[in-house]
């Protein structure tokens, strides 16, 4: 059974944490392409919050990166509200 990785972030500056999207956090993902299925970043148009979906093979390994993003510095760009993981019922 596949699991999902539910994360959301308050972004406190916009530019840091462009760049830290692009430099850190896209390559993590990409490194560790073999053990999901997919990802997906999403962020209103005030770019005040984002919320990102990564959707792994098995509990195990989302519960892994759940854990991962807990673990992001204090005093950085953004901060996380949110790290949830949930079954997947349903993927078209």
């Amino acid at each position: 059974m596949m699991f999902g990785t539910v994360v959301e972030v308050k972004i406190e500056r916009h530019d840091e944490a462009g760049e830290m999207l692009e430099s850190m956090v896209v390559p993590l993902v990409r490194r560790r392409r073999e053990d999901s299925c997919a990802a997906t970043g999403l962020a209103p148009d005030d770019q005040s919050t984002g919320t990102s979906m990564l959707i792994f093979e098995n509990e195990e390994t989302a519960r892994d990166a759940a854990n991962a993003m807990t673990g992001a510095p204090e005093g950085g760009p953004v901060t996380i509200t949110r790290a949830d993981v949930f079954p997947v019922i349903a993927q078209a």
